[in-house]
C-alpha cells in the first residue's frame, strides 16, 4: 500500500471503467495514429469551451482519440508537454468541459465526504461512527483501514466502489506513512485534510489512468518502463490537485472538513480548468 502501489496503475488488459464505455471502443482502434494526429491538430485549433459545456452522455465513437494520441507522444519521450495535451484534450474533448469532468467524478467526492464523516464522528456512537461496536484493542492499522473503507465505500461491484476503495486504501497508507505515530481513531483537522487531499488526487488521477492504460501499454517497450510513465502520470496529477487545494484554503482547513463535498468539487472544478488550458 501506499504511493508505490497507487502509481502503478492496473495493468495491461485491466479494467475499463463504467463511464469510458460509452465513450471508448474496446479496442484501441478508434483510428489509425496518423488519422488520431491529425484529429489532435483539428482538436487544437477548435478546443471545446470548458466554461460552457452541457452535459453530455451520448457515446461519441472516437472522442478519446487526441487524448491517446497525446499519450502516445508521451510514452515515446514526449515528456510532460504531451502529458499536458493529453490532459487538455481529456478534458475538452472527452468530457466537453470541466463542469461535466466534475459531474462524472461525483462518486469520488460523495464517498471522500463520507470518509470525513466516518473519522469526525468516530468515538460518537452515531450510526456515521465505523468503529462503534467494534473492539479496538487488537486491531492492527490495517485492520482500521479495511473497516474504514467499507463503512464509506459501496460495495456494489462496480468499478466506481473498486477504483474508490483502491485510493483510499492508499490515501490512509500514506498517512500513516508519513506519520508513523497518527491515530487513525482519533485524526486532528490537519490530518484529515491531508487525507482528503491525498484521497481526491489520486482518485483524479487513476480515474485518468483507467482511460489511457491501454494506449500507454501498447506504446511502452515494458512493464517497468509503463510503470515508470504511470508514476509521472499520478505524480503531475496529484500535484495539480493539491495546487488547487491549496487555492481554496485561503486560512483554516475547517472550510475542507466542514463544507467537504461542495469544497472537493470545486477543487476538482479548478484542476481540470487548468487542464482545459494546456490546449488553449
Amino acid at each position: 500500500m501506499g504511493t508505490s502501489k497507487s502509481s502503478d496503475g492496473a495493468g495491461p488488459g485491466g479494467l475499463i471503467p463504467d463511464h469510458a464505455k460509452p465513450v471508448i471502443p474496446d479496442d484501441d482502434q478508434s483510428a489509425p495514429e496518423d488519422e488520431q494526429d491529425a484529429d489532435d491538430n483539428a482538436s487544437d485549433g477548435a478546443p471545446e469551451d470548458a466554461d460552457t459545456a452541457e452535459p453530455d452522455n451520448k457515446p461519441e465513437p472516437g472522442r478519446l482519440g487526441p487524448t491517446r494520441t497525446a499519450i502516445s507522444s508521451f510514452a515515446r519521450g514526449g515528456g510532460e508537454e504531451s502529458l499536458k495535451r493529453a490532459l487538455g484534450h481529456y478534458v475538452n474533448r472527452n468530457f466537453k468541459g470541466a463542469a461535466n469532468a466534475v459531474a462524472r467524478q461525483s462518486h469520488v467526492t460523495a464517498a471522500i465526504a463520507r470518509l470525513n464523516s466516518a473519522l469526525q464522528n468516530i468515538g460518537t456512537g452515531n450510526p456515521d461512527d465505523p468503529f462503534a461496536g467494534v473492539d479496538l484493542s487488537d486491531k492492527s492499522p490495517q485492520d482500521l483501514i479495511g473497516i474504514l473503507i467499507d463503512a464509506v465505500v459501496d460495495r456494489d461491484g462496480s468499478l466506481d466502489a473498486e477504483l474508490e476503495g483502491e485510493c483510499f486504501a492508499d490515501a490512509l497508507a500514506d498517512l500513516l506513512d508519513a506519520d508513523e505515530d497518527a491515530d487513525l481513531t482519533n485524526l486532528s483537522e490537519e490530518a484529515r485534510s491531508k487525507l482528503i487531499e491525498g484521497a481526491l488526487g489520486l482518485c483524479a488521477a487513476k480515474s485518468f489512468l483507467l482511460d489511457v492504460q491501454k494506449t500507454l501499454d501498447s506504446r511502452t517497450a515494458n512493464r517497468v518502463e509503463a510503470n515508470a510513465l504511470r508514476q509521472e502520470i499520478v505524480d503531475f496529477i496529484r500535484a495539480s490537485v493539491s495546487e488547487a487545494f491549496r487555492s481554496h484554503v485561503t486560512g483554516s482547513l475547517s472550510v475542507i472538513v466542514t463544507e467537504c463535498r461542495r469544497s472537493l468539487d470545486a477543487i476538482l472544478r479548478t484542476t481540470y480548468e487548468v487542464f482545459g488550458e494546456f490546449i488553449r
